[in-house]
């Protein structure tokens, strides 16, 4: 079941910041299937109770905003948000069927701003060792 989304500016929400990483470098901002994508993650979003504020492609991962309640976990938005693009991105384009998965096992997901640093350590981590699902969750510092 869908929950109503929420206005961004409401004073309980937690603002968080996702990285995804991508399986194979596919994706660069400007490319139809970024914009597609961009897109579904938005209406899962929207599905699940949480807004997308923003969203970001690297060479390597896809950086997203999204601001949701108090009540929906940050694992339960990171599960929904990538394996909607999942399934819906692997159907729509054929060129992503080559690849045995859109993404590794990890994200990344903290209430303060990553840092490039920050990011550049877990792309390296998802492209070091895809073998296990890693988590790294962080609070702003303070």
């Amino acid at each position: 079941m869908g929950r109503k989304p929420l206005a961004p500016e409401a004073s309980n929400d937690i603002r968080y910041h996702f990285a995804f990483c991508a399986r194979r470098r596919y994706c660069a901002s400007g490319d139809p299937i970024c914009a597609r994508m961009e897109e579904i993650l938005a209406r899962e979003a929207r599905r699940i109770g949480c807004v997308l504020a923003g969203v970001s492609f690297g060479k390597d991962c896809v950086a997203l905003e999204v601001v949701g309640r108090p009540d929906i976990a940050p694992a339960d938005i990171a599960e929904a948000l990538k394996w909607r693009t999942e399934t819906e991105m692997r159907a729509e384009f054929r060129e992503l069927r080559a690849i045995p998965s859109l993404w590794t096992e990890g994200y990344l997901v903290t209430t303060g701003t990553p840092d490039e640093g920050m990011l550049g350590r877990f792309v390296a981590g998802e492209r070091k060792d895809d073998s296990a699902a890693r988590v790294i969750l962080t609070a702003p510092p303070g």
